[in-house]
């Protein structure tokens, strides 16, 4: 790997381990999951995912997060999002 993103790395595991325990919006995609990766290596049990489930978020991604979640040994839930209950979401 090279410096630049080693030093980064260090960087967000010091900023996560000053944090203590951390709470990710994880949708499964690379950002959040590397974040993940990072938050479960550094924080152990104290880190939680989650996922918000709703009409506009594809049945297959949140089980793809559920299965990624699970092989990083993190936390997860899924939370009900009602979104398109709101006037100003729909515009």
């Amino acid at each position: 790997m090279r410096k630049s993103l080693l030093k980064k790395l260090a960087t967000l595991s010091e900023i996560l381990k000053n944090m203590g325990k951390v709470l990710i919006a994880y949708s499964g995609g690379a950002d959040s999951t590397l974040l993940l990766k990072v938050a479960k290596d550094n924080l152990g049990r104290n880190v939680l995912a989650v996922t918000a489930e709703s009409l506009t978020y594809p049945q297959e991604e949140i089980e793809e997060a559920k299965k990624t979640a699970k092989k990083i040994g993190a936390r997860h839930i899924i939370i009900k999002s009602r979104e398109l209950n709101n006037k100003k979401f729909i515009r």
